[in-house]
């Protein structure tokens, strides 16, 4: 008797988490990405307006993002998807090369020199420019477009 309730309580509890989910998938490949309802999504709409914030519902045909847009599965065009560590890398590197100037300023190692002269402030500006140019990649872009990823809606 116990195991029979046990079994019930485990069908039951399976049968609540009954909610859609999208799922941005590359054909032919394992790569998947799986958005639920709460979800923070960055996408861009076939009329160019790009829209980011939490799914609020998600339906059979559409979902409703930050509870002020409303789309159906054809009208989205692009989902990004934020790469965290190439993000945090990315401001890190910005981050100290403010740190390393503003420490060469303060301890007089640019007194006097020239731009040319000053290995420092050189080194600096690489560091900055590595950090702005790494910031390009920090949001990975899957496109709708001749079909390289496809959206669905899932049922659990």
């Amino acid at each position: 008797m116990k195991v029979f309730i046990v079994l019930l309580f485990t069908i039951f509890s399976l049968s609540l988490f009954s909610q859609n989910m999208l799922l941005v998938e590359k054909p032919g490949t394992v790569k998947n990405y799986i958005y639920f309802a709460g979800d923070y999504i960055s996408l861009k709409t076939k009329d160019g307006i790009k829209i980011s914030g939490p799914i609020n519902i998600i339906r059979d045909t559409n979902l409703i993002v930050n509870f002020t847009h409303e789309l159906s599965l054809n009208d989205i065009e692009v989902v990004y998807k934020t790469r965290t560590l190439i993000k945090l890398g990315s401001s890190l590197l910005i981050a100290g090369s403010a740190l390393y100037t503003g420490l060469d300023l303060i301890n007089g190692g640019s007194k006097g020199k020239s731009f040319s002269e000053n290995e420092s402030l050189q080194i600096s500006l690489a560091i900055l420019a590595t950090g702005i140019g790494i910031s390009f990649f920090s949001k990975k872009k899957m496109s709708t477009k001749k079909e390289k990823w496809r959206i669905r809606i899932l049922d659990q």
